[in-house]
């Protein structure tokens, strides 16, 4: 599909729900340029009503944001390319991809980027090629299709960011920590996760983008490792 057939479904998906919404291209701050189709910022997201806000909810579509764990992960990753350049990465739960394009504008040898939605897939493919990594990343659906086909020593990193505020996929965690070299997580909305295979490496601010107004519990991300 090209580029222009992606924007226009995604943009339909997203009118489908919220009729007078449109996606705009963002450029992301400290992420030397990283760019992404997102949500318009200037709609006014505070301010819809109770009707369309629980279609919104049964309807999440969680690509048109870029969500405060993946943005501080982009950002980390892009200020310190050695963590995965020349790496094979499976990032899960791409959602808009932000981390997977990290990973390949950092450096990655391949990124594999799953997410079960297929609009987040097309998601993904759009800003991959809108940042001009299309070639480094394949998208994928369930992560099974990776892991399945490549053994932990094929797989140097495994980047998950904003996938735990659902608790159905903490057993997911599980699943990943065996299946590559090394993990990196990160995640603002859980202020008691921890794993006996993870150490806390840090915590950074977040902000997720566009604002959804700035939600003081949701502003600090921390990092886990293993």
């Amino acid at each position: 599909m090209s580029s222009l057939a992606a924007l226009q479904r995604l943009e339909s998906a997203l009118r489908d729900i919220i009729d007078d919404a449109s996606l705009q291209l963002v450029e992301l701050p400290n992420t030397d340029g990283l760019k992404l189709y997102l949500i318009d910022e200037h709609y006014p997201l505070q301010a819809i009503d109770a009707d369309l806000q629980q279609k919104v909810m049964q309807n999440p579509l969680y690509w048109m944001f870029c969500w405060a764990s993946g943005h501080a992960m982009a950002s980390w990753i892009i200020h310190n390319p050695q963590l995965v350049k020349g790496k094979t990465v499976l990032d899960v739960g791409s959602g808009s991809g932000v981390v997977a394009i990290a990973c390949a504008l950092a450096g990655a040898a391949k990124v594999f980027a799953s997410d079960i939605d297929p609009l987040s897939q097309l998601a993904i493919a759009l800003n991959a090629s809108v940042n001009g990594c299309e070639s480094t990343i394949e998208v994928v659906g369930d992560v099974a299709s990776v892991i399945d086909c490549h053994t932990n020593a094929d797989l140097d990193l495994c980047t998950i960011a904003d996938v735990l505020y659902d608790a159905d996929n903490k057993p997911l965690i599980d699943t990943l920590i065996p299946a590559a070299q090394s993990i990196l997580l990160a995640d603002s909305r859980l202020k008691d996760f921890q794993h006996p295979a993870l150490f806390e490496l840090m915590q950074q601010p977040g902000h997720t983008f566009p604002d959804l107004g700035g939600f003081d519990e949701f502003s600090t991300v921390r990092f886990f490792a293993k």
